[in-house]
């Protein structure tokens, strides 16, 4: 496991007794595979700490207009890599 991994585990571990709520909200990280299922016709290429970030966590779920939100690193948070990739099509 690595170093980034590691702190992420302890963030996850904190938020779990402080914001157990917040914690319901995170999806469940994506496998390598998925990763380059998805970016495989775009071009670009993920860094591997972003690659190590989607593997963890596939961030947050979104419902209603933010008020249903994982704020896992205090005032931020990160999307499904899906959206992203969805963002990044469209602009």
């Amino acid at each position: 496991m690595s170093d980034l991994t590691n702190a992420l585990d302890k963030i996850l571990s904190w938020l779990q007794k402080n914001y157990p709520s917040h914690v319901a909200l995170l999806q469940p990280g994506l496998t390598e595979a998925e990763i380059n299922e998805l970016l495989e016709d775009l071009p670009l290429q993920l860094p591997q700490d972003i690659r190590e970030l989607y593997q963890w966590k596939n961030g947050s779920k979104i419902i209603g207009e933010y008020e249903d939100f994982c704020w896992a690193f205090e005032c931020w948070s990160f999307y499904p890599l899906e959206l992203v990739i969805d963002a990044y099509c469209h602009n």
